[in-house]
């Protein structure tokens, strides 16, 4: 593809530095400078020796120095460590060097800076047992609704939708609110009278 096909300068610089960047790491020159660069070297974050691949940590390196692993400051990382800063946006946690956390805005990872501020660890228990309290008071006032709303209904041929289990057409059933009081039902009249 030309450089004419593509209007936009930006995409065009992009599109070039692609094609640029292919070219260098197709050669064998490339290939055996990172064989030379990372012989003897482990991962600069997790401190393993295997996969091992050559890291620009500079996003703006110039292309005249992109092919010099040693002058564009490279860094030797293996392939879960590149994944994860590339594609991820994730790093591995300085502290306890296991877990993963994002590139900007922390420090260290969640469960180690809740060893290191323990109070956010307490606020934290406190918001979920509150959490817990109001799912608790909210499942109870459902069940409580259900009863309720079974109480009212006293047929135990009942249904879905009122319809009744005993009726061989699935009429309505007799003692639904709607029914009960032209049907003249005795225990419905009964019930009115106890509450």
């Amino acid at each position: 593809m030309s450089d004419h096909s593509v209007s936009c300068p930006q995409t065009r610089r992009t599109k070039n530095r692609r094609i640029t960047k292919t070219k260098i790491h197709a050669s064998k020159e490339w290939k055996e400078a990172v064989k030379a660069f990372i012989y003897g070297k482990s991962c600069e974050w997790c401190g393993s020796k295997e996969k091992l691949l050559p890291h620009h940590p500079f996003q703006d390196t110039p292309n005249e120095i992109y092919g010099d692993l040693y002058l564009s400051g490279c860094i030797p990382v293996c392939s879960k460590c590149h994944f994860m800063y590339e594609r991820r946006h994730k790093q591995l946690c300085p502290r306890c060097k296991t877990r993963w956390m994002p590139l900007k805005g922390v420090e260290t990872c969640r469960e180690c800076d809740l060893e290191l501020h323990p109070q956010k660890r307490q606020e934290q228990a406190i918001r979920k047992e509150g959490v817990l309290e109001s799912r608790r008071l909210y499942n109870a006032d459902q069940a409580a609704k259900r009863k309720a709303k079974a109480r009212k209904h006293p047929c135990k041929f009942h249904r879905v939708r009122g319809v009744c289990g005993k009726s061989m057409i699935g009429s309505q059933c007799q003692y639904s609110p709607r029914k009960a009081p032209k049907n003249a039902c005795g225990h419905y009249k009964s019930r009115k009278v106890a509450t």
